[in-house]
């Protein structure tokens, strides 16, 4: 059913090809628009969880790992 759904479409990209093109534009700018508003209000909102209690996180500043026998 999904094969006879791509073929129909592939059928219509190549009879129609200018109308085909204004839809997957219209429909990628649409979407990327919004995904734009979307990032910028949850930037602007503020300090996410992290980066607001800084002073409660640990940091590991140096890891060593070390074996008994030599590491083989």
């Amino acid at each position: 059913m999904l094969l006879s759904y791509l073929k129909i479409a592939w059928k219509v990209l190549l009879r129609r090809k200018f109308f085909t093109f204004i839809s997957l534009f219209g429909i990628s700018f649409t979407l990327m628009v919004l995904l734009v508003i979307v990032a910028m209000s949850d930037h602007i909102q503020g300090a996410h969880a992290p980066e607001s209690r800084i002073k409660r996180m640990a940091f590991i500043t140096f890891l060593s790992q070390g074996f008994k026998d030599g590491g083989k």
